[in-house]
């Protein structure tokens, strides 16, 4: 069986529904995954994961030992621009390993080798094209693609001596990847939930406003989205993951042996999918933009969101530039 590694570094306290990803982690028990954390709080982690105790600091000098420049790594989410470089950061865990990767922690995963067939790792060098999930093949030349050059630009330096994030691990390295010729896997195994409904749309769909909402039932690490078709009958369709992008999904669970995931909870229920259906599908956007605004008061301000979509815009226009 091909060997699949997952590389987490996470700092500060992990997030409120981790115990969930791990649950979703353990049914995935041939793929391997390293946490590196500060948050040294009790956890049950399953076999599959190992955790390594360290600190930001630690990772930072152990990224900048690479480097003969000086790198800007000031927060722990500006790590996102260096995942691109974890086959070559942390290559004492990839050992071994036919493929390493990266993941975010707000999702929640279904089975992963129902999508990741010996078929499609033996014929693509990289799986996923987005920042939330992305596997590499565990090779010199797939470990350092993201030192190479595009169109005579070494676009690795300028991400990592920005400040500010510029999603090198979405648009830079899939710059690369297409002015190199690597073979990517761009199937849509993954449910990307827009943050722009109350209720779950999938943000790859040409219209969000027009698609049909869905909601997930998760049994044992299978999970299946659900939605009405033409004479209230139940349409599913299986997933490897749902991304739960600036979500705050509360958890009412008692049982976590089967349930289902709704806008903005996990939740049991035993009156059937269509019940789940009809009562959660409903776009609320007054309420979902109210508690928006209520958990974001004390950090809210038209500076902050000025400064927001100004360097958002920026970083990606410095980045796509070097494309034109």
């Amino acid at each position: 069986m091909i060997k699949i590694i997952i590389i987490i570094p996470y700092f500060g306290k992990l997030p409120p529904n981790f115990d969930l990803w791990m649950l979703s982690v353990s049914f995935n028990k041939t793929i391997d995954f390293v946490l590196l954390t500060d948050d040294y709080s009790s956890f049950e982690f399953p076999a599959n994961m190992k955790v390594v105790y360290t600190s930001f600091d630690e990772v930072k000098q152990k990224i900048q030992n690479l480097y003969d420049f000086r790198i800007l790594l000031t927060q722990p989410y500006k790590l996102c621009d260096f995942r691109v470089a974890y086959g070559d950061i942390f290559k004492e865990y990839i050992n071994g390993y036919d493929f390493w990767g990266y993941c975010d922690l707000d999702i929640m995963f279904g089975s992963i080798r129902n999508f990741l067939s010996e078929s499609v790792l033996n014929n693509y060098e990289r799986i996923g094209w987005l920042g939330h999930f992305s596997i590499y093949k565990n090779c010199e030349k797939l470990n350092q693609l993201y030192r190479q050059d595009y169109k005579g630009e070494v676009l690795f330096k300028k991400a990592f001596c920005e400040k500010r994030n510029t999603y090198f691990d979405e648009i830079g390295i899939n710059m690369l990847c297409d002015w190199h010729n690597i073979k990517v896997f761009k199937g849509l195994f993954f449910a990307d939930l827009t943050p722009l409904t109350y209720n779950f749309r999938l943000s790859h769909y040409v219209s969000i406003y027009k698609q049909p909402g869905v909601i997930f039932r998760y049994c044992k690490g299978m999970l299946k989205s659900i939605r009405m078709g033409e004479d209230a009958k139940v349409l599913e369709k299986e997933y490897m993951y749902v991304h739960f992008l600036r979500r705050r999904m509360k958890n009412k669970l008692k049982d976590v042996s089967g349930f289902y995931i709704v806008p903005n909870s996990f939740l049991n229920c035993s009156r059937g999918d269509s019940y789940v259906y009809n009562k959660y599908n409903v776009n609320n956007m007054l309420y979902y933009w109210l508690e928006l605004l209520w958990v974001k008061r004390n950090k809210i301000s038209i500076s902050k969101v000025y400064n927001y979509f100004k360097n958002r815009y920026g970083a990606i226009r410095n980045i796509k530039k070097l494309g034109e």
